[in-house]
């Protein structure tokens, strides 16, 4: 995921870019809407994590549902911290930054 997501949000179009900023500053700006996609957060990586056991044939590790979720909230907060700033800073930096922080 570290790897893929600067790949993906490099993907996206001008348009895309600028819907999805847009978005996200509504969301970083609602208190209720930050909790919220905190939850998202953490149901995404529930998610992803039974893909995971499901590909194992049975369970993951432990520790492997904790980098899941970690690297889920990273990314998460890379979106806020992209939408606090208003877009001044890239997407890309500010993802980077946050796994770098990991």
């Amino acid at each position: 995921m570290r790897h893929a997501a600067p790949l993906w949000v490099s993907s996206w179009s001008p348009e895309l870019h600028e819907a999805t900023l847009t978005r996200w500053r509504i969301i970083a700006g609602v208190p209720s809407l930050r909790t919220r996609a905190a939850e998202f957060e953490r149901v995404t990586a529930g998610l992803i994590s039974q893909a995971l056991a499901a590909e194992a044939a049975g369970s993951i590790p432990p520790g492997d549902a904790v980098v899941v979720n970690a690297y889920m909230a990273t990314f998460t907060s890379a979106v806020l911290a992209w939408a606090d700033c208003d877009g001044e800073r890239k997407i890309e930096e500010l993802v980077d930054e946050a796994f770098d922080a990991l």
